[in-house]
C-alpha cells in the first residue's frame, strides 16, 4: 500500500510540475525571448510598426516568435494577433475551413490573454466584451460561446 501512494503522490507531483512549467511557458515575459529581453522588446517594436501599417503577412513571423517564447511580454501580442487573424479570417472567407482555423486562434488568444494577464491587469470583463464582439464580428460558429 505504501508503494500505492508513493507511486501516487510522485505522479500527482510530476503532473503538477509539468503543468506549471507549460502554463508558466505560455505566459513567459520578454526575459524568456532568446537573445534576452532586450531582443524580445525589438522585436515587438518591429512588428508593431508593420501591424501599425496594416503589414499583417511581414508582421506575422516575428509576432510569432514573440508568442512562442514570451506571450505576455507585453497585452498587445493577444491584441495584434487577433487583429491579424481576424484579417486572414476575412481575407480567406471563401475558404471555410482556412477561415475557421483563423477564428479559432482568434479566440484561443483571447482565452490565453485571461489566463496570463487579466488577473494582474484587472480586465477580465473587458476581454470578455471584445471576445464576445471580434467574433460575432467574424461570424464564429459556435454561438454558445460567443454569448
Amino acid at each position: 500500500m505504501n508503494i500505492k501512494n508513493s507511486l501516487r503522490a510522485s505522479l500527482v507531483v510530476s503532473i503538477a510540475f509539468f503543468a506549471t512549467n507549460v502554463f508558466a511557458q505560455d505566459c513567459a515575459k520578454f526575459d524568456a525571448f532568446p537573445g534576452g529581453a532586450e531582443e524580445g522588446k525589438k522585436t515587438h517594436v518591429l512588428y508593431r510598426d508593420l501591424v501599425e501599417n496594416e503589414k499583417y503577412d511581414e508582421a506575422f513571423p516575428m509576432w510569432e516568435k514573440l508568442m512562442k517564447s514570451s506571450p505576455a511580454g507585453h497585452v498587445y501580442h493577444f491584441i495584434d494577433g487577433v487583429t491579424m487573424y481576424k484579417a486572414f479570417a476575412e481575407r480567406n472567407a471563401e475558404d471555410e475551413g482556412k477561415a475557421n482555423e483563423y477564428k479559432q486562434k482568434m479566440v484561443d488568444l483571447f482565452e490565453q490573454r485571461m489566463a496570463c494577464m487579466s488577473e494582474e491587469r484587472k480586465d477580465k470583463g473587458a476581454v470578455l466584451e471584445n471576445m464576445a464582439y471580434s467574433m460575432s464580428e467574424v461570424g464564429y460558429e459556435d454561438i454558445d460561446k460567443t454569448l
